[in-house]
């Protein structure tokens, strides 16, 4: 029977962390739309692990080490509040997997190295370089989602309601882009407090005509 629930009330650090320790082989599905994490394991180690985003292809690997795999389970355990359901079935193979602690461990650093303290905020705007200095770059998959999200120029938080992802997973993804010289990032520029009001007040919603102004009192009949 399979095990489900909001990833709201039960965190996938502790559910990971409770399949591990009870020995679980199937498949943990979790789903936040657009995407979907999907990470199997076998008498408690996890396999094999991935993301999912509406009709591509399923991108599910076995990594090679706990350093890769933690690369994929922070995707997968910053996305947003979704549902989970773990189905004891659909693992096969001899792949002997990694201790889940050991894989959590990695993915708690990359969340603490790219938390709130990161010098990208929902607020940035992200620009693609026309003219890089290079000749020849490579990108992962992930890398080249965001380059499509920002497209001619979007917001941080707009790339992430874009991809649907979590926002420290599309900061660590942003900042290997800058890094690259692929993108660069700018703050919008503050409202100037000292500008004067507009004496006109806002203007109208298109379509939407204002009354004409009293001409004066009107009397009572």
């Amino acid at each position: 029977m399979a095990i489900q629930g909001s990833t709201k009330a039960f965190p996938l650090h502790g559910l990971l962390e409770f399949l591990g320790a009870t020995g679980r082989t199937g498949r943990l599905v979790v789903q936040s739309r657009p995407q979907v994490g999907l990470v199997a394991m076998r008498s408690g180690r996890l396999v094999a692990a991935g993301l999912i985003r509406g009709d591509e292809l399923p991108d599910i690997v076995a990594p090679p080490d706990t350093a890769a795999l933690g690369e994929i389970l922070i995707e997968i355990l910053t996305l947003p509040a979704g549902r989970f359901a773990f189905h004891p079935d659909g693992v096969t193979g001899t792949v002997v997997g990694f201790a889940v602690d050991e894989a959590l461990a990695v993915a708690r650093s990359l969340e603490e190295d790219h938390g709130d303290d990161s010098a990208v905020t929902a607020r940035h705007a992200i620009a693609l370089v026309t003219e890089p200095s290079f000749e020849h770059v490579t990108m992962t998959d992930q890398q080249w989602d965001v380059v499509v999200a920002v497209g001619n120029g979007a917001s941080v938080a707009e790339v992430t309601a874009s991809l649907g992802l979590g926002l420290p997973a599309v900061r660590r993804r942003v900042e290997s882009l800058v890094r690259l010289g692929l993108a660069v990032l700018d703050l919008p520029a503050p409202a100037d407090p000292a500008a004067p009001a507009d004496p006109a007040g806002p203007a109208d919603p298109a379509g939407v005509v204002s009354p004409p102004a009293a001409a004066g009192p009107v009397a009572a009949a």
